[in-house]
């Protein structure tokens, strides 16, 4: 599946706290991802208490090659940017042997 979206995929470098816990380094290194399909997964409100506001998620297909770490990376959209929620699944073309893609779900609170 190939699409008309370019997104930037965030790729930042890490160390170790003194609690061993990872610490972002510097500024992110950026690639873009051409030839990617975004579609609207969930919107829901924020119930903790004293926030008002709410939680934003997409759905993201990417070509088979993209490089993506579920882990750390980050992608931008539209300039706004978004975790990547979960595990980044790879599926195969039902056509035959072309070779389908990567699809990973994207979240961003707001407010």
């Amino acid at each position: 599946m190939s699409g008309n979206t370019t997104l930037t995929r965030l790729r930042w470098s890490y160390t170790a706290d003194v609690y061993g816990d990872p610490q972002r380094l510097g500024t992110p290194a950026s690639t873009v991802l051409v030839g990617c399909s975004v579609s609207p997964r969930m919107s829901s409100d924020l119930t903790e208490p004293g926030r008002n506001g709410i939680m934003v998620g997409l759905t993201v297909y990417t070509p088979a090659s993209a490089d993506i770490d579920a882990a750390t990376d980050q992608i931008v959209y539209r300039g706004d940017t978004y975790d990547i929620d979960g595990d980044v699944g790879r599926w195969e073309s039902p056509y035959g042997s072309r070779i389908g893609g990567l699809e990973f779900s994207l979240r961003r609170a707001i407010g």
